[in-house]
């Protein structure tokens, strides 16, 4: 029996879009809709902290693709430093890995936001520029280590400085965004993973 390919999205506000006018209009719904996956979203509302627990659940799931927006919460709480955010990034890809080790991972660094860009939440926490890095050099650890199917793909590549207007709040894109994010997403990120 032919079935939808199974995408698991984890991300914070911003993937869960809770400022959009409908729920089956928010971005991850689109990218479902227009690449014929079945979505389960882990949008946690200023709660993507990485957490063991959510790498386990990832992990034990049934999926055939799997997305990673992380690091915003983390800035926004300042709740992992700068010695602890880059282990933690790892071990949750790792604890992932353990279960799914083929299945193709895209991971996406923080979205564009004028006032995080540069600050930090206090004097030991990454700003948004060098989570970014941080991020991107795990995923090319990853790959060095003979990892062939993990991504990554910054954050602004879906919204960056140029799309600010959409930012209703200076962090959280409106409900214009969504088809923006969309399409960017499933150009930047899926059309990697299938």
């Amino acid at each position: 029996v032919n079935r939808k390919k199974r995408w698991i999205h984890y991300g914070s506000s911003i993937s869960h879009s809770k400022h959009n006018a409908t729920p089956s209009t928010i971005w991850p719904c689109i990218v479902a809709r227009e690449n014929d996956l079945h979505l389960t979203s882990l949008g946690f509302a200023g709660n993507c902290m990485l957490e063991p627990m959510v790498g386990r659940m990832i992990g034990d799931a049934e999926v055939d693709m799997i997305t990673l927006k992380i690091g915003i919460n983390v800035h926004g709480h300042g709740a992992l430093s700068v010695r602890t955010f880059r282990s933690s990034v790892i071990g949750l890809i790792q604890l992932i890995r353990d279960k799914h080790p083929m299945t193709p991972i895209g991971i996406i660094s923080p979205i564009y936001c004028e006032t995080r860009e540069d600050g930090r939440t206090w004097e030991r926490t990454h700003t948004l520029k060098e989570m970014r890095q941080v991020i991107m050099e795990v995923v090319d650890m990853f790959k060095a280590d003979g990892d062939r199917h993990i991504y990554y793909t910054s954050g602004l590549e879906i919204i960056g400085q140029r799309d600010a207007a959409y930012l209703e709040d200076g962090l959280h894109p409106n409900t214009e965004a969504q088809e923006l994010m969309a399409r960017r997403f499933s150009e930047k990120v899926i059309g990697k993973l299938q």
